[in-house]
Order: C-alpha cells, then structure tokens, then sequence
C-alpha cells in the first residue's frame, strides 16, 4: 500500500470520529516528514531522527519510494544533517518550522532544519539564496534577472550594510543605463556558492556568488536525463521531477529555466510552461513517447488531455464545430459586422493541442501572426492546451484588423484534431462596465453570504472599484459563491498547477443573459505551496482567459 494511501485512508478514518476537516489534517500532519516523535512507530515514514530536537520524522531511502508529507516536503541529500536521501519538512520562512528548527535554503527546496545545523547554511531570505518575489528576501528584493532569483538589498553604502542578511559586499551594477548598488553573498570559494554561481571577485576586493557565464543543466550528475520516470527531484540531472500527483504517469525528470541552462539528454526541448520553462523529451508521434504519455503540441511528450470543453447552457453563445483542412491544422472562417471594434476567437478541441497561427483579413492578407507581429499571444495554447482564446485588435497598433469594413476572416491552427471547433464574440464599441464572480474557496470567517459585509472583502472591491473608474470603466455587479465541501477542503491551499485549472474548472454560469456570463472569475484560497513557484501570490489562467462560458479549466 502506497504512503498516500496509506494518508488517505487515515484521512477516511479520522472522519469517521472527528468532525471538521481542520483534526483530520492535525492527525496526518503529526505523523508525517518534520513532526515531533520520540519513536519510530509514531512516523508515517517509519524513521524518527531521536538526536534532532524533539523527534523528527522522516522517510529514509526516498530516492526510492518518496516522502510521507501530503502538505510539502522535499527529499534531500545534506552532509551535515544525515548524508543520505532523507524527507526534510518544505517551508518558506523559519515561521513554518517548529521551535528550534530554521527554515534554510538548500538546492531542491527551502527545508526545516535544527538550528544547531542550520547555522551553517544560508537562512531563507539571506543575501544570495534563491526567490521569486521580493517578500520572500530578508532585504527587500529579488532580482529576477538571475537564475532561480537572487535575494539582496539594495542601495547600500557599504559591505557593513549588507551584514544584517547574510555575509554580504556591496557592488555597483548597472541596469536599463542606470547603477545601483546592491548586495551580494560573499565567498571565498565556489563550493560557498548555490548551484549555477561561482565565487567570482570583480573588483579584486573579495569574492562573491555571481552567475557563472558557463550555465550547466546537470544538478545531480547520477540522476535520469529530462523525461524520465521520477519520484523526487534527486532522481533527476536537472534537479526537477514533475510528480505523478501532479499529472505526470510515473513522474516526469525536467530541467527548470532551460531557456538559461539548456536541457538534460538529447531529443529534448526546452518550452514555456504554466510554472516555468521546462524541458520535455521531442517526438514525431505518439509511440515515441513513454507509456501513459501523448505527442502534442510543437512534437514533445505530455501526458494526455484531462481538461474540460466549452458548453453553453444557456444557448446565448453559438459553438461553431466547422473548419477546413490546411497544411499542419485546420482553418475556421467566420464573418465579421462591418460595425464591429473588435471581436474574440476561441478555438477548442475535446481530444488533442490546439495553437492559433495566423489570422487572415478578408483580402487574404495575414493581420496577426502568432509566430510574429503576435508572438505575445502565442502562450495559451501552453497553459490551456486544448482550448486557445485570442481577441483581435490586441493594442491599438493592430486597429487596423477590425478597420476592413467587416467581411470573411480566417483563424488558422495547429492541431492533430480533425473536428475541432470554435465561437465567435463581437462588440461594436468599447466596453465600460464589468462584472465580476468571487469565489470563497475556505476562507476562514468568510462565505458568499457574509462577504457583502465583510470589512475587508468591503475594503477590497472599493480599491478595485476605484482603479477601474479610474480607468472609464464601472463596476457593474458583484456575485458571491462558495466553494464548499470536499471541493473546498482540496483546493483551499493550492499545492500543484492541476489544481488550479480543477479549482477554475468548478466555476458556475452567472446568470442566463450574455452580458452576466461575460464576467470575471476570482477565486480567493488560502495560500499558495506549489514547490516550483516559492512565494507565489497568485495567478492568470489564460491570457486571456475563456470568455463568456464558465466551468473550463480556464474560465
């Protein structure tokens, strides 16, 4: 029986004799990787580290078999702690630690470790360690311009300013024409510095972590090249293994960033993702890829499809299911009011990839290319997959697509699909209103029906009110839901990127006119723990997102 069964059933257990979602989870997270223990029967795992204070629980050999922690823990090799692969408890600041435990910084993961080990390694936070926000660095900023983040402060005078974050030196850097000074971790070695930096000393007063110009994807040199089956990231060269609970059959071995440190093994090919950019094995067809897995898109490895199609209940949009065979994909042609300003596309298919490619104007001409002058646009089909809104014109140096006195356009697409489908929205003149839909998805002390009242939901909407007035458009309507239940106890703290597209996938139609179910979706959690994105405050599924229809995994 595996550990996550193992969680579940007791989970199914607990529910049996404790009421409220809240001593469920209390149960599984006192036995799971980072709680206290005094013996090994009391672990998840089956191994308690007695000599850490208070017990620590943890799973041995998880390059093996994988962690016993549900809500975040990273399999890790630390010399200082254990020297083997061992579940640490995942964290993104010393608060999410117990007493007398810090939260450092280590390749793979910020982890939860005692704090007589943990002084000698870099705090999470500290001058030079990794983040992706600036929230997240004990000095105010991250500088996302360097691989996997760099944390620092900035607008020093001195090495003496940098000491409050780790054993920083102050250097002068230039950006957009303009200097500034900030800090950067000091060394006096390589082996001082994170994965993908070196100790360099660029002014011969002393060394410190810079990126090293050579970028090299190999993490663990005995790891499996990008693609192959994973459990934990140490199974991995790149370091990254895109888990099963996450919608990858047997794990999925990449490299993140790729578009800086390149990939792992050959037939491989780095692309954008929802998280980041990542490496996937290439293919011609499905047979070359592993069992469970599909070529899609551009030729590379995915697994297959689980995403939701478009369905209009109410019968206000029209679902289009014609097109023409072209080289590559197919071509839908629809016709636009000489009065329109502008209008939307949104092609879908239920059983493969589709990527719009080119826009044809009625004379034939080409008025926005995917691949060129609207390259900007050319993502969704990354984050969606099978189902691609485009709107037309995207910014006013595209006004000239809507200036043709209407007539026949065309939408050409990549796609394996022979039927797929699409719909068609037009508006003659500018929007000035908007409607929007929150969603409560187990916000503590607030439901649909206390929201209207609640002071910060309150405060809320008026700075959102404000900005867009601002703006010449005015806040139409708000609607509340709730997300409740099982649904609200599974996606209340969002923990991998399938989650949110099931969590979008839950919305509801508004009302039964167009101009209701032409609204924004927010959900509201709790929190964010996606261990690819650290500090992650929230996300756009879509840009832009599914119009008018709801209950998509982009809507």
């Amino acid at each position: 029986m595996s550990r996550l069964t193992v969680s579940l059933l007791i989970c199914f257990l607990a529910s049996s004799t404790l009421t409220g979602c809240e001593a469920i989870r209390d149960i599984i997270a006192s036995i799971s990787d980072g709680a206290s223990c005094e013996s090994d029967t009391q672990c998840l795992g089956g191994t308690c580290l007695t000599d850490f204070p208070e017990g620590y629980c943890t799973t041995l050999q998880c390059d093996q078999q994988g962690c016993s922690n549900i809500f975040g823990a990273e399999c890790l090799v630390i010399s200082a702690a254990n020297n083997q692969p061992i579940c640490y408890a995942a964290c993104e600041s010393s608060a999410d630690c117990r007493d007398n435990y810090s939260c450092i910084d280590q390749e793979g993961g910020r982890v939860c470790l005692p704090n007589t080990i943990a002084s000698g390694f870099p705090a999470a936070g500290e001058t030079g360690t990794s983040c992706s926000r600036n929230s997240d660095c004990l000095g105010g900023t991250c500088l996302l311009n360097y691989t996997g983040g760099y944390c620092t402060s900035v607008d020093c005078n001195s090495d003496s300013d940098c000491n409050g974050f780790g054993d920083g030196r102050c250097l002068t850097q230039e950006a957009e024409g303009q200097s500034f000074t900030a800090c950067f971790d000091g060394c006096v070695g390589d082996d001082e510095c994170r994965f993908g930096y070196g100790c360099t000393d660029p002014d011969g007063t002393g060394g410190v972590c810079l990126e090293l110009d050579d970028a090299n994807p190999v993490r663990n040199p005995s790891g499996a090249d990008d693609g192959a089956p994973c459990l934990v990231g140490i199974n991995c060269k790149g370091g990254t293994c895109l888990r099963e609970e996450e919608g990858y059959p047997g794990g999925y071995c990449t490299t993140l960033s790729c578009n800086q440190t390149g990939c792992n093994g050959s037939n491989t090919t780095c692309r954008n993702t929802e998280f980041d950019a990542a490496c996937f094995v290439t293919c011609g067809q499905d047979a070359d890829c592993r069992d469970g897995y599909v070529c899609a898109g551009e030729g590379y490895c995915t697994p297959p499809l689980s995403t939701s199609v478009p369905n209009s209940p109410t019968g206000e949009i029209e679902i289009i299911c014609q097109s023409s065979s072209i080289s590559g994909g197919r071509r839908f042609d629809f016709n636009i009011s000489p009065d329109t300003e502008a209008f939307s596309v949104v092609p879908f298919s239920n059983t493969n990839s589709i990527r719009p490619t080119r826009l044809r104007l009625p004379d034939g001409s080409v008025g926005a290319d995917f691949n060129g002058n609207y390259s900007f646009m050319d993502v969704n089909w990354e984050i969606l997959v099978n189902i691609t809104p485009t709107f037309f014109p995207a910014a006013p140096q595209f006004a000239s697509i809507t200036s043709q006195g209407g007539g026949m356009y065309s939408l050409e697409v990549e796609t394996a699909d022979s039927a797929p489908c699409f719909y068609l929205l037009e508006k003659p003149s500018s929007g000035t209103r908007i409607r929007l839909n929150l969603y409560f998805v187990g916000v503590p002390g607030v439901t649909a029906s206390s929201a209207p009242n609640n002071s910060n939901i309150v405060q809320m909407i008026d700075a959102f009110e404000q900005i867009y007035t601002n703006a010449g458009i005015q806040l139409a309507s708000v609607n509340y839901f709730d997300i409740s239940g099982s649904n609200a106890d599974a996606y209340r703290i969002i923990r991998d990127f399938n989650d949110i597209f099931e969590l979008i996938s839950l919305s509801e139609d508004p009302g039964p006119t167009l101009s209701e179910q032409l609204s924004v979706n927010i959900f509201l959690i709790q929190d964010f723990a996606v261990p690819q994105a650290p500090g992650l405050l929230g996300l756009s599924a879509g840009i832009p997102g599914v119009p008018g229809l709801h209950g998509t995994h982009g809507s």
